[in-house]
């Protein structure tokens, strides 16, 4: 016969493994309306003595986006507390999404978790699946107030952690791209920057090359006239001359 429990989220808070913590019914803010736990099962059978609810014969928990699916289920109670949640299986499932969105799934054959230390513990065959990595071994704890994974192998076999190849990519690109974003060079290291720059040429310096090119004209002319001066003024070179000059034939005039 099939038959659900449903509990207000006050009572069974704690039956969310994805970590939220048990709260009394009286500290619970009125405000907050948090989704209730529904229990699912063929069977159930509560003991007002213990404190004890039992479901068996296909037993599932849903609360927001967690599921849990399991053969057996055990809730236990102290002074209208719930201690402990026990679920079991072969396998026990549970899949829920966290607050990025991303999904995270595991199994085992017996998952418990402890209200007053805040701690999951999946015992038999246990395996965690994030899109981070895959988790395995015996016995997987995680703690809800640290946020931390410890596992533990058998005799028989060892725990194992296995990153997935995407997130493993995603550390190295991360990683690549802050090393190529580096600083800018200093102007005051760069060797080039000590260097003067050569002036360049003003009006002045035309100037100045125009005046050495006009002058080059001028002093060659005044070169043939010094030459000249000094034939002129040298007596020996004109006597010479004349002297050439009277040595020379006259011609007679031609008679007619």
């Amino acid at each position: 016969m099939f038959m659900r429990f449903i509990a207000p989220a006050a009572l069974l808070l704690a039956t969310s493994l994805c970590g939220a913590q048990q709260a009394p019914a009286q500290e619970v803010d009125e405000a907050v309306v948090e989704p209730p736990i529904i229990i699912d099962s063929d069977t159930n059978q509560y003991d007002l003595r213990s404190g004890v609810t039992r479901f068996s014969d296909n037993v599932t928990i849903q609360r927001g986006a967690m599921r849990v699916n399991a053969d057996e289920g055990v809730v236990h109670q102290a002074d209208g507390r719930i201690t402990l949640v026990e679920l079991f299986g072969n396998p026990t499932t549970w899949r829920d999404r966290l607050d990025d969105g991303s999904i995270v799934e595991g199994q085992a054959e017996h998952i418990q978790f402890e209200v007053a230390e805040n701690v999951v513990t999946l015992i038999g065959n246990a395996r965690l699946q994030h899109e981070q990595g895959r988790f395995t071994g015996d016995e997987l704890v995680y703690d809800l107030d640290t946020e931390s994974l410890a596992g533990r192998g058998s005799s028989d076999n060892q725990a194992r952690v296995i990153l997935e190849g995407d997130s493993m990519r995603r550390a190295e690109s991360g990683a690549e791209s802050g090393a190529d974003d580096d600083p800018a060079e200093d102007p005051a290291n760069d060797p080039a920057a000590d260097e003067e720059p050569e002036p360049e040429a003003g009006p002045e310096a035309d100037t100045e090359a125009n005046g050495d090119a006009a002058a080059e004209p001028g002093s060659d002319a005044g070169e043939s006239e010094t030459d000249a001066a000094d034939a002129e003024g040298d007596p020996d070179s004109a006597a010479a001359e004349r002297a050439e000059a009277e040595d020379e034939p006259v011609e007679p005039p031609a008679v007619r």
